[in-house]
């Protein structure tokens, strides 16, 4: 029991239904208050789904309209961009196919001139060839004829000839029965005007007087002979003088003359009557 201002009062009987009530309530204020505060009025942006098109001409008072959508305009920057990708494209292979070609061309160019310059080199080489087969050749003969050469001067050299013209009998050697004779020696009886001629090539490296004969001559062949001659005629050369084969030494000057011939190698006596076959 409350005491008031005007007496004492009774309390109301608490009732649990009627406090859930008010509370229920109280929460659906508080919500609806929520949701008018959180729900506030969206801002709409009106967009443009189609533009209009004005075409005026010069010449005429007609003008002509059309409308463009986005859709229109969006196809329109889509074909633009593929046509511009296709004339690029066809531009790119122009310019590859013209640099292909160009190339190609340089490149067979420089095979044309790589070839030329083989069928040249060909025809020179053939040329060359030619001048080398001439060549070898002319080698080959002046070769062969330096060795014919050489042969016959090596022959020439040989003291193999005849050592006199005229008439020339062999006879024994004097010296034979004093027992100074020389191996290999040929004594030859004369007549006058016989001539004594040089048995090969040399060189007159002796002369001087013979106790027996009269004269001595010696020619130096230069391959290891020397041929010795030996008379009492008339000397035709002199020391140091060049002779050939057949060339006069003596000259016989008197009736039944003697003439000795020798042939010596390396300093030994050959038989000269022997080298004389070889010549035949």
């Amino acid at each position: 029991m409350l005491v008031g201002e005007r007496g004492y009062y009774a309390p109301k009987p608490f009732r649990m239904e009627s406090f859930l009530i008010a509370m229920s309530m109280k929460s659906k204020e508080q919500m609806g208050t929520e949701r008018f505060v959180e729900e506030k009025p969206k801002k709409t942006i009106k967009k443009t789904s189609r533009y209009t098109v004005l075409l005026i001409p010069d010449s005429t008072d007609h003008s002509k309209t059309f409308e463009l959508t986005f859709d229109h305009i969006l196809r329109l920057i889509v074909a633009v961009i593929a046509v511009m990708i296709v004339l690029i494209s066809l531009l790119v292979s122009f310019v590859l196919k013209n640099y292909r070609l160009e190339h190609d061309n340089s490149k067979q160019l420089e095979i044309d001139s790589l070839n030329a310059q083989i069928e040249k080199l060909q025809d020179e080489k053939a040329d060359l060839y030619e001048e080398v087969v001439s060549l070898t050749g002319v080698v080959a003969k002046k070769q062969e004829n330096e060795r014919k050469i050489e042969q016959e001067m090596s022959e020439a050299a040989l003291p193999t000839g005849y050592p006199v013209t005229g008439y020339a009998l062999i006879v024994q050697d004097p010296t034979s029965e004093t027992g100074e004779s020389v191996k290999g020696r040929v004594v030859f009886n004369t007549i006058i005007g016989t001539a004594v001629v040089a048995s090969g090539d040399a060189t007159v490296s002796l002369k001087m007087d013979d106790n027996v004969f009269g004269t001595q001559i010696v020619l130096d062949h230069g391959n290891g002979y020397k041929s010795i001659y030996r008379c009492s005629g008339s000397v035709k050369t002199a020391v140091g003088e060049e002779v050939k084969r057949g060339e006069v030494l003596f000259v016989i000057t008197e009736e039944d003359s003697l003439f000795a011939y020798e042939i010596v190698r390396n300093g030994e006596a050959v038989e000269a009557l022997d080298m004389m076959d070889i010549q035949g």
